[in-house]
């Protein structure tokens, strides 16, 4: 039996990241794989999460990221876009530095259901290139875009998917359909035309789902602004099942 340690933007409440964490984990979890650390926010870290993950692993501690890639036969990224400099050089910086200590100490690296880019500075484009076409690392993208970079560079590479997909595979999305219209926002903007239509239709519930904690605020405004012409709620308990519930959904996110 191996372990396997998985590198990801988890634990800040972006339900995204979330589901690939869980798409991740219950991918090695059919492979066998006896123990699977996890990277977390330090405020994690002392938390009793053995239910869930076998050992979590504070993001930025150095003793714990080193010990976990000294433990495991396989480092895994575990989905989405974390390589691009366009939101934060640092965060690439980050993820890249983690896998490619992987590599110099022999460790078998995965990007699993990633995508890769934008990336606009020269030295990223280079450090990227130079981890991707290790013979360690074989990747596993989410998009076509991101495969045929990878052919480009000759690095090994496997067409993927968005492993979200997978996760929401695994689940019974069965249910009622409600006349009600969920909003997923990521800032304030004008949908009044688009709710006159609804309302025309006599459809008066709107839904304002968060997906992220910087959604939130963003929602409490909405909120008080629609309240005054509809039933308004934010929800923030079960998102996916409120969005399968919905007649309609207007998203600022795809």
């Amino acid at each position: 039996m191996h372990n396997a340690f998985v590198v990801g933007y988890y634990g800040f409440g972006n339900l995204g990241d979330e589901l690939l964490k869980s798409a991740t984990i219950r991918i090695l979890r059919e492979a066998h794989f006896e123990k699977i650390y996890l990277t977390l926010p330090s405020k994690f870290s002392k938390l009793n999460l053995q239910s869930n993950y076998s050992d979590s692993v504070s993001r930025f501690d150095p003793v714990d990221v080193f010990s976990a890639i000294l433990n495991s036969k396989i480092i895994v990224a575990g989905g989405g876009g974390i390589f691009q400099d366009e939101t934060s050089t640092r965060s690439f910086l980050y993820y890249w530095s983690v896998l490619y200590a992987a590599v110099m100490f022999k460790r078998r690296v995965m990007l699993l259901g990633n995508s890769f880019g934008p990336v606009s500075k020269r030295f990223c484009k280079m450090l990227l290139k130079h981890l991707l076409s290790s013979p360690r690392v074989i990747s596993i993208p989410r998009d076509s875009v991101s495969e045929r970079y990878c052919r480009i560079i000759g690095a090994k590479v496997i067409g993927g998917t968005d492993l979200a997909i997978l996760e929401l595979m695994g689940r019974d999305l069965q249910t009622q359909v409600k006349p009600q219209v969920s909003l997923i926002l990521r800032e304030k903007i004008d949908i009044s035309e688009a709710l006159s239509v609804l309302s025309e239709q006599n459809i008066d519930t709107v839904k304002i789902v968060p997906l992220s904690l910087e959604d939130e605020q963003v929602a409490s405004k909405m909120a008080s602004t629609l309240s005054r012409n509809f039933n308004v709620s934010v929800e923030y308990d079960d998102p996916i099942a409120t969005i399968a519930r919905s007649s309609l959904v207007i998203s600022q996110r795809f």
